[in-house]
């Protein structure tokens, strides 16, 4: 197998997912419509042995005609040496046809990925690079806020394999071209709307994934508080703890700077953050005892509002490090807010 050389990038996680986040900065405003969709299918290369699975989590923003912006989280699947996923940003152009039942929409943007790649002996090391993506879609809008969509994507990295990949699924128009929120609750169960977030502390609790080439899982838990700093924007301070009791066993204080937004009378929330996150490592690849160190955090997260102070929230944080010891962190937890 051929080394590839290390990209300088590389090295410094925290500068790396904060140039990712850097990408959503103006992704909530101006928009005149808003689409969630989760799309599921197959992925090929050319530069790889055999198909695989992919899947891709998509947040699109339509805003002045015939422009959109989009925020997603590709999969890649998993090819022999290589399991690569990352987020992707991406400005599209869309043709509206059969008086809007029907979209066809062609983007390009940058995709900051992360491959786990297997190494001559037997190992793994975890890559992080940036890539051009291209995408075409075409969407059905049913009379409902359901809709159908069948996409395209292919990334072709200049340092690692390409793929396309070919996906189908199913969307939820969570607000419309004219600016209505759709399926909005009753007047009576309406509660006080603000423009920002507010002040906000949840425990979540859940697994630890180490992103090597067997997956090892474990305990993860954080408490984190919340704060909302400007329209669409929020900082947040965590305590993380991982476990996976065998590579991974370090725990962190992050500190990220969030882009979020709301629907249904802001009762469900969507938002990405990112930030660093130095830790206390007690399984250090350098050994001699506990070290100290800074990885890069990004974490995905979904909330829902089930009471004028109670949310439910739960968080997919990806930890970049420095040392071939990436993790995924799934944790789900419930929060109080206040000061709204």
């Amino acid at each position: 197998m051929v080394s590839l050389p290390v990209p300088a990038y590389r090295k410094s996680p925290v500068r790396l997912c904060c140039a990712v986040f850097l990408l959503f900065l103006s992704l909530p405003h101006t928009s005149g419509a808003a689409d969630a969709t989760f799309l599921a299918g197959g992925t090929d290369s050319s530069e790889a042995t055999g198909t695989t699975y992919g899947w891709q989590i998509d947040m699109r923003y339509n805003f002045q005609r015939p422009f959109a912006f989009s925020a997603s989280w590709i999969n890649e699947g998993h090819f022999p040496g290589h399991h690569r996923d990352g987020l992707a940003a991406q400005l599209w152009g869309r043709t509206p046809l059969l008086h809007d039942r029907v979209s066809l929409a062609f983007g390009a943007g940058i995709y900051q990925y992360f491959d786990t790649k297997e190494t001559p002996d037997g190992g793994h090391t975890n890559e992080h690079g940036v890539a051009p993506v291209f995408s075409a879609s075409a969407s059905y809008y049913t009379e409902t806020q359901w809709f159908f969509r069948l996409s395209v994507n292919h990334i072709h990295p200049t340092r690692d394999i390409d793929t396309t990949a070919i996906l189908l699924g199913l969307g939820y128009r969570l607000l419309e071209e004219t600016g209505k929120r759709p399926l909005e609750p009753p007047a009576e169960a309406e509660m006080p709307v603000r423009d920002k977030t507010g002040t906000e502390a949840t425990l979540l609790l859940g697994a630890v994934v180490h992103n090597s080439l067997e997956d090892e899982q474990g305990f993860a838990g954080e408490l984190e508080i919340r704060r909302g700093i400007a329209r669409h924007f929020d900082l947040t301070l965590a305590l993380i703890g991982e476990d996976n009791r065998e590579e991974i066993r370090r725990a962190g204080l992050a500190c990220q700077v969030w882009v979020v937004d709301a629907f249904l009378d802001r009762r469900l929330l969507f938002g990405i953050g990112a930030g660093p996150y130095p830790i206390v490592d007690w399984e250090s690849p350098k050994g001699d005892g506990t070290q100290f160190d800074f990885a890069g955090l990004v974490t995905l997260t979904a909330g829902y509002r089930f009471a004028d102070h109670w949310i439910a929230r739960f968080h997919w944080n990806r930890v970049a490090t420095r040392d071939e010891r990436d993790t995924d962190m799934f944790v789900f937890g419930i929060g109080y807010r206040w000061n709204r």
